[in-house]
């Protein structure tokens, strides 16, 4: 339990830095950054789903690939949400989970605007919003799980002999 628990910790610091350092790259190098920032109110609370979702993926989700199913269970249902919703409000859904979520990915939501082409922009959008959210998910989880978690047990461990 308190290797999981050290693991959270680490995950959770991780998807806060990332969150954060995205956040302030986004509010000094676009202009627009804060006009258009959907969760710029509620960026506390964008950090509380942060630590949740690492919870969930720490404790349910830690053996193995299992690391897998969280980010490619959600990448299938918003690509499903996203492609398949008659209401119209589907995309909309995504992009604000996926931008209050990741500040990385919406960052990148700048970059796809300047596509001129309208239906190779949405496109893109959909797809970065939805398989890409899932590999960034991936990424974090496995950079942590492979990279920094072996090291900091290994620090521990030279640190108490």
């Amino acid at each position: 339990m308190k290797r999981k628990l050290i693991f959270l910790i680490e995950l959770s610091i991780i998807f806060v830095l990332l969150n954060v350092v995205a956040h302030i790259m986004g509010q000094y190098f676009i202009k627009d950054y804060m006009f258009c920032e959907l969760s710029g109110g509620s960026f506390l609370s964008s950090l509380l789903f942060v630590l949740f979702f690492s919870s969930f993926q720490c404790f349910f989700f830690s053996k193995y690939l299992k690391g897998v199913i969280p980010p490619l269970s959600l990448s299938i249902l918003f690509f499903l949400i996203v492609c398949f919703d008659e209401s119209g409000y589907g995309p909309e859904f995504v992009y604000i989970i996926v931008s209050g979520f990741s500040k990385p990915i919406y960052l990148l939501s700048f970059l796809i605007d300047k596509i001129p082409f309208n239906y190779l922009r949405l496109t893109v959008w959909d797809l970065t919003y939805s398989f890409g959210f899932g590999l960034y998910l991936f990424s974090v989880y496995y950079l942590v799980k492979c990279i920094i978690y072996p090291f900091s047990m290994a620090l521990k461990k030279a640190m108490n002999p």
